[in-house]
């Protein structure tokens, strides 16, 4: 019997602050504590979006000036997942986001509990917030410039594609008559021996 009511506690807590939704796992992932684990060789970067998520909803009321930005880099990522042409392997931001968590995690107690209300916590994010959304900021223009730059690569290639391959026929057509010499001379050179 208890244990049904610690479970129904537990997921009436888990649906208190609904996370953004994104093609990333963290729409459900009820990460209300800081991960211990920093490790670069672990990729699962859900864990870390979910605290973000959790830091960026608790704090609407106490600061929303807080909860409005962190829900900003939270927007630019999806728009980052939603565009497939701009992220080839792993968005950027998540692991901007992660960096961020990870540093507060590493100048801390690395084994202490750091709920996403906690008053040292989120003095951290009110200071690390404007380097975090440099950060972002960087992230999206330079891969918004790869994009266009990439965009206007191929608009040139198409514009240049009749002379590109009129080009590639003559070049063909001259392998094929130096190559039909070379072996004919190799054939008469074989004779001679």
């Amino acid at each position: 019997m208890w244990k049904v009511r610690l479970l129904s506690v537990t997921l009436g807590w888990l649906s208190v602050f609904p996370a953004v939704g994104s093609a990333a796992p963290i729409a459900d992932s009820g990460t209300y504590l800081l991960p211990i684990n920093c490790s670069e060789l672990l990729p699962d970067n859900s864990p870390f979006l979910g605290f973000f998520t959790a830091v960026a909803s608790g704090t609407v009321v106490s600061d929303q000036r807080l909860s409005r930005r962190l829900f900003r880099v939270l927007a630019l990522r999806e728009k980052i997942n939603d565009n497939p042409d701009l992220t080839r392997d792993q968005n950027p931001i998540d692991l901007l986001i992660r960096k961020t968590l990870c540093f507060f995690r590493e100048q801390k107690d690395p084994l202490r509990t750091v709920p996403f209300d906690d008053p040292e916590f989120l003095k951290f994010m009110k200071s690390a917030v404007k380097d975090l959304e440099a950060k972002v900021d960087d992230a999206v223009f330079g891969l918004e410039f790869e994009l266009q730059q990439r965009t206007e690569y191929e608009k040139r290639m198409e514009k240049n594609r009749k002379v590109i391959d009129a080009v590639q026929r003559e070049a063909q057509k001259e392998a094929e008559v130096v190559y039909n010499r070379l072996s004919r001379n190799a054939k008469r050179k074989a004779q001679v021996q």
